[in-house]
């Protein structure tokens, strides 16, 4: 039960970090937000590359986009230079968006692809660098003390991200994904559904397993940190 609050309370905390680290104000937490509403001939001229649409359509989700790719990233320098890659992919994919999902879902589901390859690049870069292992009771989770934390964050709360992040990327990464958009980005199942492109309950499933998984990778860790 206490390793169960504590991986919540957790998630918290580097939900209301990322908050600061990107200047939102806090009656604007909310990150489930309502479909961008676009006319037929304005999302045509998106699709034509017409400069002044894509800049407002880039206005319009800016905010939003930072803050997903902050959710799995977890820096905001490194957040910054992948949401800017995920609009430089969405102009250029954009003529061949017809619909099929809402526009701000398919650009969503851009920047969870961007944020997955990230990571993937950045483990594979790590396997090669030496690593410090911050404790050594979590079952081979290793922690990389050297992982950039907003300067404001309390360094106990530095220590809980940087744990907590270290072991939701040793996660499937499925159930990563799960976990992320919806404990730490706020996403409810069907909104974590419709950008995983599954069912709620298959949602529902990842996000059982990867609690449980992360419940027992962190238990010596809280146990210590009572």
């Amino acid at each position: 039960m206490l390793a169960n609050v504590c991986l919540t309370t957790c998630a918290q905390v580097l939900l209301r970090n990322q908050v600061q680290r990107i200047n939102l104000h806090s009656n604007n937490i909310r990150t489930a937000q309502p479909a961008f509403s676009m006319s037929d001939s304005s999302l045509q001229r998106l699709r034509e590359g017409d400069q002044a649409a894509f800049r407002e359509f880039v206005e319009e989700h800016h905010r939003r986009v930072l803050r997903l790719v902050m959710s799995f990233v977890g820096n905001a320098e490194d957040s910054e230079d992948i949401a800017q890659e995920v609009f430089l992919e969405a102009y250029r994919a954009l003529p061949s968006f017809y619909g099929a999902s809402a526009l701000s879902t398919w650009l969503h589901r851009i920047a969870v692809n961007a944020s997955l390859d990230f990571l993937r690049a950045k483990s594979r870069h790590k396997r090669f660098a030496i690593r410090v292992p911050l404790f050594d009771r979590l079952g081979g989770l290793v922690v990389d003390p050297a992982d950039p934390v907003h300067p404001g964050t309390l360094l106990e709360d530095q220590e809980r991200s940087r744990v907590l992040y270290a072991a939701i990327n040793s996660l499937a990464e499925q159930q990563r994904v799960a976990f992320v958009l919806c404990e730490i980005d706020g996403c409810s199942m069907k909104e974590a559904a419709e950008l995983m492109n599954t069912s709620a309950k298959a949602v529902e499933s990842l996000l059982s397993r990867a609690r449980g998984r992360l419940r027992t990778m962190l238990k010596g860790y809280y146990d210590e940190h009572k």
